[in-house]
């Protein structure tokens, strides 16, 4: 019998560019308008799964969730809190369940059931091949994060960690990209199909070329790629995509 799975999403529309375009990326609409793309992809790919919104309290929900869970939610920091809130739902019965964590300007196209055939405790997304120059600071994607189903109390060992690390960076990485940096120095550089042990649980190495991949162009051949990331300026791609795939807004 499979396991059950959680895609769970974080999403906040006090966020910054939440809802409004943003003009430094050449998005011509607002973020939140694109987060029902997202869902329909999870309904198609992983209709079993229920899907969960992980907000503050007082986000309008843009669409249909199986589940919102609402908590305070300190806009000055967001990485931070999207790191409390997966957390609090990884310690949340019932158990057990597979769980993804996964950012909302994405788009699912394959089953997550194949993910958690690799053995693993927590799964992790790296860019093997930069290509952007940030990329070298920043060579994981930590908007998508795999976290298998277990009762092991040392499963939250990671972000309990990862928590701890950004505290100690400035404020400003409390809002942005502290999440990406304590990640690369608590893992180190790794590639992918590596597994290694980390705060006392097995991590799991996946390709962002085809767990997390970013497409750069409207064309792209993509049909290797189980997760669609649309993430800075490829953000105006995110509904070209899900118009190809037939997606319903």
């Amino acid at each position: 019998m499979a396991v059950p799975t959680d895609i769970v999403t974080f999403h906040t529309s006090a966020q910054t560019w939440s809802e409004s375009p943003h003009p430094l990326v050449g998005q011509i609409e607002p973020h939140t308008n694109l987060i029902p793309l997202f869902a329909a992809s999870v309904r198609r790919s992983n209709p079993g799964a229920r899907l969960v919104l992980l907000t503050d309290r007082r986000t309008v929900v843009p669409c249909r969730f199986d589940h919102v869970e609402r908590a305070a939610v300190s806009q000055s920091e967001l990485m931070l809190e999207r790191f409390r809130l997966q957390r609090a739902w990884m310690r949340r019965p019932p158990f057990p369940r597979n769980i993804v964590f996964i950012d909302s300007d994405t788009l699912i196209l394959g089953d997550m059931q194949s993910v958690f055939n690799e053995p693993f405790v927590l799964g992790v997304t790296v860019r093997e091949v930069p290509r952007f120059s940030w990329e070298e600071t920043a060579p994981y994607n930590a908007g998508v994060i795999f976290a298998r189903a277990s009762n092991n109390p040392r499963q939250t060992n990671i972000h309990d960690e990862l928590i701890h690390r950004i505290k100690r960076m400035d404020p400003d990485y409390w809002a942005w990209n502290g999440n990406q940096l304590a990640m690369r120095d608590l893992i180190g550089r790794r590639k992918s199909c590596e597994t290694i042990s980390v705060c006392g649980v097995y991590v799991r190495v996946f390709s962002c070329s085809t767990h997390n991949y970013r497409p750069l162009g409207p064309n792209e051949v993509i049909d290797h790629c189980l997760i669609l990331h649309f993430c800075g300026t490829a953000k105006p791609l995110m509904r070209i995509y899900a118009e190809r795939f037939g997606l319903p807004a």
